[in-house]
């Protein structure tokens, strides 16, 4: 999608070339919205390729209408440059634009679900978590999503510095609730150019979430951004083996004593035993420390995985926690930022493994 174009109405848009048919039609804020969204019902009919976009102020209410309007996105009359630039590249893979390019289907291949898991309590995975999604994100802005999957007790809001308007539980209120369209309107976008689905304030608000459902959210979300990081809580509910079954990637978190080493790996031969364990696994040992009187090569030996990556004990990390702005943000980077930029290079690696080799990978417990 190259150039923009301003027309006036409908009528000018049926005097259009069929070769210079537009990819996304943006109905202004100019416009009343039922008089934008009659527009694009009519379009829907006549130009059923094209893909809609309202400019409205979202609510559920305005949501569903727009949805049984055909409109595919909405977007705020105060939409920044990285909102807009998104919008124009999910309508270049989305299926309407595939029909019209059959010979260059989107890359599927390219979306990665990174799930981050430790069983272990206290060993820094939402650090983790939060750290990669933000890295990710300047190699795909705006295609970057961080789902809170620590539906308890998580804090991925607050790691961030971010107050969201809605959380994971309501990505579940109703049964048009999964829509692409209104998950968008439950997503809080982070300053970095990301967005972020987090849990809600009370750990009794997403009790009734099934594994189904998070299933079916994980997958609706991989549809529509090139990176979904998942946070997962302590422990292996059914949550968290659903979200592990639909990865690209696994990073198991541990931190350097045996203790946390053994629980990694019963975690490990437990996926291998029910055949859920992503073949792209790696072990990152946080609070790597010198002085905590084991060395790497003994907890590798517990884990039975080498390990990767090493992020080291910081104040830095700590601070940056407790300020909400992870350590990645700084511009001068510490060793900790250097190591989780090593975790995004190897997420990358294995992406364009997947791209060159895509049907001949193994699985070796």
């Amino acid at each position: 999608m190259d150039e923009l174009a301003r027309v006036n109405g409908l009528e000018s848009v049926l005097n259009v070339r069929d070769d210079m048919l537009a990819d996304m039609a943006i109905l202004g804020d100019g416009l009343p919205v039922a008089e934008a969204l009659s527009m694009a019902e009519s379009m829907g009919t006549l130009f059923p390729s094209v893909d809609r976009v309202l400019v409205a102020e979202p609510d559920t209410e305005l949501v569903l209408r727009a949805m049984r309007s055909g409109v595919r996105d909405i977007v705020s009359r105060d939409a920044t440059e990285d909102e807009l630039k998104v919008l124009m590249h999910r309508a270049d893979r989305s299926p309407t634009s595939v029909r019209r390019d059959d010979a260059n289907p989107p890359p599927n291949d390219l979306h990665r679900m990174i799930v981050v898991s430790g069983p272990k309590g206290g060993v820094g995975r939402s650090t983790v978590a939060t750290n990669v999604a933000l890295a990710l994100a300047r190699t795909a802005p705006m295609d970057t999503v961080l789902v809170d999957l620590d539906l308890q007790f998580g804090d991925a809001g607050e790691l961030l510095d971010i107050t969201p308007s809605h959380t994971i539980a309501e990505a579940f209120g109703s049964a048009g609730s999964l829509d692409g369209l209104i998950l968008k309107t439950l997503l809080t976008v982070h300053r970095a150019g990301f967005y972020v689905l987090c849990t809600g304030e009370s750990p009794a608000s997403s009790d009734e979430m099934s594994a189904a459902q998070v299933r079916q959210l994980l997958r609706q979300l991989s549809a529509q951004f090139r990176y979904v990081v998942v946070d997962t809580a302590a422990g292996m509910n059914d949550q968290t083996l659903a979200a592990i079954d639909e990865a690209s990637d696994l990073l198991l978190v541990a931190s350097m004593d045996l203790s946390s080493a053994r629980a990694v790996r019963r975690e490990v031969d437990m996926l291998v035993a029910r055949g859920v364990a992503p073949a792209s696994r790696h072990v990152v040992m946080n609070f790597a420390d010198r002085q905590s009187g084991i060395g790497v090569r003994e907890v590798e030996a517990a884990i039975g995985l080498p390990i990767e990556v090493l992020v080291p004990r910081s104040r830095e990390v700590k601070l940056s926690n407790d300020l909400g702005r992870p350590v990645i943000e700084r511009k001068r980077r510490c060793a900790a930022g250097k190591a989780f930029d090593r975790v995004v290079d190897l997420i990358r690696a294995d992406e364009l493994v997947t791209r060159s080799n895509k049907h001949r990978g193994v699985l070796v417990p």
